[in-house]
């Protein structure tokens, strides 16, 4: 009986690692996705509506969802009093809040380059910068898609090496 017992928490401990794997590559796509429409809707607030950094921040994070909400409501609360730059606002927002999205090193970089124009630079460049990350974000997203066809793998793979991890120490 307790063979039984341990069998099975091998096989359910396989099948929960390849979900979580699973699940990592849908909330992957997921968050590129709303950092791609994040983008776009701040290059909109600061070039039709001319609000300042922090405003276009708060705007764009009440109209988004969590992690990318949290990432610019931190951008613009480092920015209230004016005591810090808007580029090192976005730098420190992007470092408190990497932990929180599913990144890889390449996506986090494209979000930290934004911050060496913003505040700094023309309005003109500030919206090119933003559109050049948004490109490569949409970029991820669709390698990200990709990648997410291929992921139920992981869920079958998870359940195969602890049915076989099982089988081998029977």
């Amino acid at each position: 009986m307790l063979k039984v017992g341990g069998a099975v928490l091998l096989v359910l401990s396989g099948l929960i690692a390849g979900q979580v794997l699973r699940l990592s590559y849908v909330l992957r796509t997921r968050q590129l996705g709303q950092v791609k429409k994040a983008l776009i809707a701040l290059s909109t607030e600061i070039a039709c509506t001319r609000a300042s950094l922090p405003v276009a921040f708060r705007r764009v994070a009440a109209i988004t969802d969590e992690p990318t909400s949290l990432l610019l409501a931190e951008c613009a609360r480092q920015m209230d009093g004016l005591t810090v730059a808007a580029g090192e606002a976005w730098r420190r927002a992007c470092l408190s809040c990497f932990d929180k999205f599913c990144f890889g090193p390449t996506e986090r970089e494209v979000l930290l380059e934004i911050s060496s124009a913003l505040g700094l630079a023309t309005l003109e460049e500030q919206l090119k910068r933003l559109e050049y990350a948004r490109q490569r974000v949409e970029f991820f997203e669709q390698a990200a898609f990709r990648e997410e066809e291929h992921a139920k793998l992981w869920s079958y793979g998870g359940f195969a090496a602890g049915a076989v991890t099982c089988l081998l120490l029977l």
